[in-house]
């Protein structure tokens, strides 16, 4: 081969290797009034990223986010990448190792099986859980086993904390260290993923069965808040702060039933943590097992969707418990789409059946194009202040400016 063919070979290689590289980005802005007329978010972020897919089976995908707030919590910016791994898919198994998002069950905004990763719940608990999750960096195979039948293997070295808002922050969240203020603390090392006792194992069964979708889960990881063990020294009392194990036993089904589809998720877990205040008027902590269920119901129709779903947590009991031992939440979801797929109007509405409290989104988005992307929508608080109603004051109507390239 000449000199010439093979420069005209490597320039050929190398505009086909460009050519399976797709780049993309978001520009997006977020703002917020709160009911007292103050600025209640102030957020600007990037998101920038590129994936590349081989003829080979092999994929690799990188996203990065740089974010910056300066009305939530006081001035908050990070640059972290969302998504950084490599893939390949086999003919039996898919393997992805690096950063990345995995995501068990299919509730809306209500916690069952999604446990795999921390949240940034700055925004209390109802946002948008894609940009809440924190991505972790693992190992994550799947493999058809059988036909209709899956097995998915988790293994993360990485271990990450909730991002918790400072307890001056708009969402700050009643908490058992307030209760501790002047009290020495110490803390404790959290894991390390230089060290293969501190990963964290799950698994994941699905497939169909009947016409049943379903999934068997477990998963043996951590807390993602620290718990505060009372300990008693020579200086007096202080309390040790640490993460600690937790298990998850779990379950999911989805069946559709003529137009609708009846969906439930189940979980065990043996080994959560309950604060009480001990005779001596100490506040110590306890061993508890808890358990929930979800049940929902799904219906699409032309378009319209609505989505009805009823959430039930028990807590083993724990004399002079600090927090709640049941919880019990029902929630209406409805979209209505218009416009072609351009208009979407959605509406959102939870309530506290144990302590009386309610909170409703409302939300219109409007794409005017294949690149813009406008948002504006109410965020309601009501109620008894331990449950949503913590955040009456917090009531918000939010904007929003995307631009996608």
């Amino acid at each position: 081969m000449g000199l010439g063919a093979l420069l005209l070979f490597s320039i050929d290689s190398q505009a086909s290797a460009l050519d399976a590289v797709d780049f993309n980005g978001r520009l997006e802005t977020r703002q917020a009034v709160t009911r007292e007329g103050e600025w209640g978010l102030d957020e600007y972020s990037a998101l920038l990223g590129g994936a590349w897919q081989g003829e080979s089976g092999w994929r690799l995908k990188a996203q990065v986010r740089a974010l910056q707030e300066n009305k939530l919590d006081g001035d908050y910016h990070e640059i972290e990448p969302r998504e950084l791994f490599a893939e390949y898919q086999g003919e039996r198994c898919t393997s992805t190792l690096g950063v990345q998002q995995v995501v068990w069950g299919s509730a809306d905004r209500l916690r069952v099986l999604d446990v795999i990763h921390p949240f940034d719940r700055r925004e209390g608990f109802f946002g948008d859980y894609v940009q809440q999750r924190r991505p972790l960096a693992m190992l994550n195979s799947e493999c058809s086993v059988f036909e209709d039948q899956s097995l998915q293997m988790l293994l993360i070295p990485q271990t990450r904390k909730d991002l918790l808002p400072s307890s001056d922050g708009r969402f700050a969240e009643p908490r058992v260290g307030d209760l501790l203020t002047g009290i020495p603390r110490s803390e404790a090392s959290d894991p390390d993923w230089r060290k293969p006792a501190d990963w964290t194992p799950a698994l994941r069964w699905s497939g169909n069965a009947a016409g049943v979708d379903y999934s068997l889960n477990a998963w043996h990881g951590w807390q993602t808040e620290d718990t505060l063990t009372p300990e008693l020294t020579r200086s007096g009392l202080s309390y040790r702060e640490q993460l600690q194990r937790r298990t998850l036993f779990g379950g999911s089904f989805a069946v559709p039933v003529g137009p609708v589809v009846v969906k439930g998720e189940a979980a065990l877990t043996p080994d959560d943590y309950r604060y009480y205040r001990a005779p001596t008027g100490i506040v110590d902590v306890k061993k508890s097992r808890q358990r929930q269920l979800l049940l929902g119901v799904d219906y699409l129709t032309g378009d319209w969707f609505f989505g009805v779903q009823y959430y039930n947590q028990w807590k083993d009991a724990v004399d002079q418990a600090l927090d709640q031992g049941r919880s019990e939440i029902v929630s209406l979801a409805i979209r209505r789409e218009m416009l072609q797929g351009r208009l979407y109007l959605t509406a959102y509405v939870a309530q506290d059946l144990r302590q009386s409290a309610q909170y409703a989104a409302l939300e219109m988005r409007y794409d005017l194009d294949a690149h813009w992307q406008l948002r504006t929508g109410l965020d309601v608080f009501a109620g008894d202040r331990s449950s949503f109603g913590f955040f009456e004051d917090q009531t918000r109507w939010v904007n929003a400016v995307r631009y996608s390239f």
